[in-house]
Order: C-alpha cells, then structure tokens, then sequence
C-alpha cells in the first residue's frame, strides 16, 4: 500500500489522500514520520480536519501534550459540532485526566461533549472517574449512572459503579 500511495504522490505532489494515507499507516505503527505526513495534508489543505485530527492523535500517542492540545484546538476553533469536533474535545478531556491528572480540566472539555452530544456515554464515564478521583462520590455515582443510562452493556461503568457503592458502604 506504501508503494502505491508514493506512487501516487510522485503522479501528483499535491495528492491529499496520498498523504492522509501514508500517515495514517505510519500512525498505525505508532512512526513518528506520520506527522511529517499529516503535516503535509495540512499545507496543501489547512482545512483538512482528518489529518488535524489524526496529527492530534500522534502527538498524544507520543506523549507529545502540548503538541497534540494545539492541534485538537485548531479543530474546536473551526466551530465544526460533528464527530471529529465531539472527539478531539473529548480527546483533550482524557489526556487532561489519564496523562495530566488535571480533573478540572478535563471535566470542562467533558461538559463540552456532552454540550454537543448528551449521548455520548464515554464522557459521562470519564467524568464520573474524575469526580471520583476529586473524591467528589456523589457526581460520580452520578455521572456513572448517566453512563450506563446510555450503554446499560457498559461492563465497566457497571464494575466502578458497584465497587463505589461498595467501597462507600463502609462509611455509612
């Protein structure tokens, strides 16, 4: 696939999917060289959100935080409320509280997804991990609930939720 994406980019250097696709198959491999990739989408298509949003995702799966909160608010700042703004806002919420343990933080950018889409379940989870983490119980038995509200399957949301109770139990 890598030959014939060359291939392609050799017939036409401004060749956007050419490009989007080596990075992606870069990404895959978690390569840096994706971003050189992306970053060329990009040139020839600022507007490109896919290769923005994919450049945000190889930054963070670089541990490059800084890099990847750029990148994911060029996105929110095109004021676009689809699925790729959904996720690079809901994106910024998780590194904020899986790599930054910055639980405000992350609980804003959660309340921004869930501004968009009230069903997006997985924000409602994360903050009710947030809330946990804050020991705040009440909002996140609360937030855990609304979770499962819309995924019941959520094994999970279902497992922290228990093991709250459980664990609060103790203090009643």
């Amino acid at each position: 696939a890598m030959n014939c994406f060359v291939k392609a980019i050799n017939l036409d250097s401004n060749n956007e999917e050419a490009y989007l696709q080596l990075g992606n198959l870069y990404h895959k491999n978690k390569d840096s060289n994706s971003i050189r990739y992306y970053k060329k989408v990009i040139e020839i298509n600022p507007q490109n959100r896919i290769a923005l949003y994919n450049l945000g995702l190889t930054y963070h799966t670089l541990s490059m935080y800084s890099e990847s909160q750029d990148t994911y608010h060029k996105i929110i700042e095109m004021n676009i409320t689809d699925k790729i703004y959904e996720n690079a806002t809901y994106n910024l919420g998780f590194m904020f509280l899986d790599d930054l343990n910055d639980y405000k933080n992350a609980i804003d950018y959660f309340i921004e997804v869930l501004r968009v889409n009230p069903n997006y379940y997985l924000a409602y989870f994360r903050m009710a991990i947030c809330y946990q983490d804050l020991g705040d119980v009440l909002n996140a038995e609360k937030y855990y609930r609304k979770s499962l509200q819309i995924n019941p399957n959520f094994q999970e949301a279902n497992d922290r939720l228990n093991q709250l109770i459980s664990d609060n139990e103790k203090y009643k």
